[in-house]
């Protein structure tokens, strides 16, 4: 069977899905890509929050998302952060 008759679904790398959107408030900040090769998007926090050291806090975004079908959502650390052991 060739890939042509494949009767798996193959999503090409060019049909992206859209990322719906919607801000709650005036202090939202949309999420943006850091870099055209960038695998996800960065978020922002809708006001200053102090996270203390070790410690864990929920920070407001103030924006609705709607994840395309067939994509999921995971928010992680950054990469510097990441490398600091924060995970």
């Amino acid at each position: 069977m060739s890939a042509s008759e494949s009767s798996v679904p193959v999503t090409k790398v060019s049909a992206e899905p859209p990322l719906l959107i919607k801000k709650l408030s005036d202090k939202a900040r949309l999420p943006t890509r850091g870099s055209a090769f960038a695998a996800g998007y960065d978020l922002y926090a809708a006001k200053d929050t102090v996270v203390p050291s070790r410690g864990k806090v929920l920070v407001d975004t103030d924006i609705s998302m709607a994840v395309p079908e067939g994509t999921c959502s995971l928010p992680l650390l950054s990469s510097c952060l990441g490398q600091l052991e924060f995970y």
